[in-house]
């Protein structure tokens, strides 16, 4: 029996569904997807901690209950996205739900997300150019 591969980021392990005698760039884009997930939900976490210690601390505005719920909300949400992503690898891009792939809807999120954030930074500019 062909063992399955293992990836490492840190501290975290994913096994593969994918066996070690498949294509090397099945493995090798597993692991870049495992390490921009990985990167990009921590960037998620500690930008959301940065501006929620900002606004609670720095700026001293009484939004504590609204930042908290923030910070709580982009970190789980984070998580779900990354096990998104994490599974797509654990189960050879398995079906999940609405017809989709994990690595389809992990995908989607992602690009959903980006038009969020690009909007926001439309706004913001717009807001601060008056």
């Amino acid at each position: 029996a062909v063992e399955s591969v293992v990836f490492s980021v840190g501290w975290y392990t994913v096994k593969s569904g994918y066996k070690a005698d498949e294509n090397p760039e099945i493995h090798r884009l597993s692991r870049q997807l495992l390490r921009l997930a990985m990167f990009v939900y921590l960037f998620r976490v500690v930008l959301t901690c940065a501006m929620f210690v900002y606004v609670c601390v720095i700026d001293r505005r009484d939004e504590f209950v609204q930042e908290l719920v923030d910070v709580l909300g982009s970190v789980v949400l984070g998580l779900i996205i990354l096990k998104g992503g994490i599974r797509a690898i654990e189960s050879r891009n398995a079906p999940c739900c609405c017809g989709l792939t994990y690595m389809q809807a992990f995908r989607a999120w992602y690009v959903f997300l980006c038009l969020v954030y690009a909007a926001w930074l439309v706004f913001v500019a717009f807001k601060f150019k008056r």
